[in-house]
């Protein structure tokens, strides 16, 4: 069962479908008053889908180049806590559906230390072909985003550019 937006996931094996991504907050993602600027985390919460698509085997460079998009439809956002600079979180990504044109993926941003819930939010993206038609979610992508978190038994060290802050 999904646990509600608002409660910590449980630990180890109950939280595998969850793929984490950690990184470290960066000056240029803070506001004049050192905290995280409220759209960076949309940038927070695409670097997870990042990891969990390459998790399951599927980058999405790799995606396009195949002639597929997935394109954000709506964002939802639900602030809790504020992140500053410095602060290393944990963005906990999954997918909650996929289903005909559309795949829904969640997100819980935390602070990696304290595990403070920082922030919850869920994006819905439509499948497109290379012509931005809408289309079903092709088999093997579906694949690729629900079988990631079963394939790193929902941990993630690699953060990519994201991660890499002094």
């Amino acid at each position: 069962m999904t646990p509600p937006l608002t409660q910590r996931p449980p630990d180890a094996a109950a939280a595998a479908d969850w793929v984490d991504t950690h990184l470290r907050v960066r000056y240029a993602e803070t506001d004049a008053q050192g905290v995280v600027y409220h759209a960076n985390y949309l940038v927070f919460m695409e670097v997870g889908r990042g990891t969990l698509a390459r998790k399951g085997g599927l980058p999405y460079s790799e995606l396009e180049a195949r002639g597929v998009n997935l394109l954000v439809a709506r964002a939802e956002l639900k602030y809790k806590a504020s992140a500053r600079y410095d602060d290393p979180l944990v963005v906990r990504t999954r997918v909650r559906e996929v289903r005909g044109k559309f795949a829904t993926f969640e997100y819980r941003i935390e602070h990696e230390e304290s595990g403070r819930l920082l922030v919850t939010g869920e994006t819905t993206h439509v499948c497109v072909d290379d012509g931005f038609k809408p289309v079903d979610v092709p088999a093997w992508v579906r694949e690729a985003l629900t079988g990631a978190a079963a394939l790193t038994g929902g941990d993630s060290r690699s953060v990519g550019d994201a991660g890499t802050s002094s």
